[in-house]
């Protein structure tokens, strides 16, 4: 028998160092086997005794639906003895039985409802389901009918438009090209121009009391001037993309291009309430320039030729205008946008949309399709 001779690095290790690594080894070994037992002795899922029968994620509800909110047990050993259903902060039904029926909440979109459900062995279990809310009919479609047309300054990316006094204010957009101005109806060409900073990026603008409130896109700040000197008075920030803004009453309407819109506090800018819009079949996204004209919000619905008519109680549509055409691309050589901007003159009931980049602002009336 022969025998391999001992390698001389081998030999040269002190006795200490082979226990120190035994003793690498062992604690190794330890740490993988009480990892191992950690897995085998972990708790299995607890599960639940009752689940949601409705509502389902597939459900459509409308504004005079009710909505069935109904709990099932996954076995005969307990029963339910109470259900509670709230809305935000809201309480909307509290029950002894496992079905309930829901009024909506008046508005359409999606109603979060956070159930509570409380077992005969005094366990309660909680769910969140999400009721779809959308309006109980289909808008009413409108064509138009130009009555006047006006210049309109070509360089000016519209963004927000009002008529106040006769006098037509106007919010533009492009960074380095933003301005704030007041032009006339007639001319088209501007009496004030206010330019913003090269970093913001003009959209919406309202008028509330003697001060003019304009949003920026991405900026999250709404810039506030006193309506006759154009100064800038105080800014107010928003987490948001800034849209559309308008005027209803005491509130602020502002739209993000989201299908969301937010009722603001004047003096605040602080969120008093909000909804998303819907129509019979659909969320309405891309809400941009917005305009309030006779209990409805007009919207202009980026980068379309529609504008919808919201209810601002609900947020239902209805009404959806086709401005198709309007303005005949083929008679300009320059680059034009889409459609965008809406104002009102309440005192003569006018109705005045216009473009980004448009070189005419319309005088429209507003043509109901019959239905066939």
């Amino acid at each position: 028998m022969s025998y391999k001779a001992i390698p001389a690095w081998v030999s040269r290790k002190p006795m200490k160092y082979y226990l120190y690594l035994l003793l690498l080894i062992i604690c190794g070994s330890i740490i993988t086997s009480c990892g191992d037992k950690e897995q085998r002795v972990r708790s299995p899922r607890i599960k639940n005794s009752t689940h949601i029968v409705s509502p389902k994620s597939k459900d459509r509800f409308t504004l005079t639906d009710t909505i069935k909110v109904e709990i099932g047990l996954k076995g005969d050993s307990l029963s339910v003895t109470q259900v509670i259903v709230r809305h935000k902060l809201d309480t909307l039904a509290v029950s002894t039985a496992a079905l309930i029926g829901l009024t909506p909440t008046g508005m359409v979109g999606d109603i979060n409802l956070n159930i509570s459900t409380v077992l005969s062995n005094g366990k309660t279990e909680t769910y969140s389901v999400t009721a779809k809310v959308f309006s109980d009919r289909a808008p009413d479609e409108y064509t138009y009918r130009v009555i006047n047309s006006y210049p309109h300054d070509p360089e000016a990316y519209t963004q927000g438009l009002l008529v106040i006094d006769g006098q037509l204010y106007e919010s533009t957009g492009q960074r380095g090209a933003s301005d704030l101005r007041v032009a006339d109806v007639s001319t088209g060409r501007p009496t004030r121009k206010l330019s913003l900073e090269d970093r913001f990026f003009g959209e919406g603008l309202t008028v509330f009391g003697d001060q003019l409130y304009q949003l920026t896109w991405t900026s999250n700040l709404c810039l506030v001037y006193d309506r006759t000197t154009l100064k800038q008075t105080k800014t107010f920030d928003y987490p948001t993309e800034g849209w559309g803004l308008t005027t209803i009453g005491n509130e602020i309407v502002m739209s993000d291009g989201t299908d969301n819109l937010y009722f603001r506090d004047p003096d605040t800018f602080e969120v008093l309430r909000q909804g998303q819009v819907r129509d019979d079949q659909r969320p309405v996204f891309k809400l941009n320039e917005l305009e309030y004209i006779d209990g409805l919000i007009y919207a202009n619905v980026y980068p379309t030729d529609e504008i919808v008519m919201i209810n601002p109680s609900t947020f239902a549509v209805e009404g959806r205008i086709n401005l198709a055409g309007i303005l005949n691309t083929n008679n300009y050589n320059r680059p034009l946008d889409v459609l965008n901007g809406i104002a009102y003159d309440q005192a003569d009931r006018k109705i005045y949309v216009t473009g980004k980049l448009w070189p005419k602002l319309f005088e429209i009336e507003l043509v109901k399709k019959q239905n066939l």
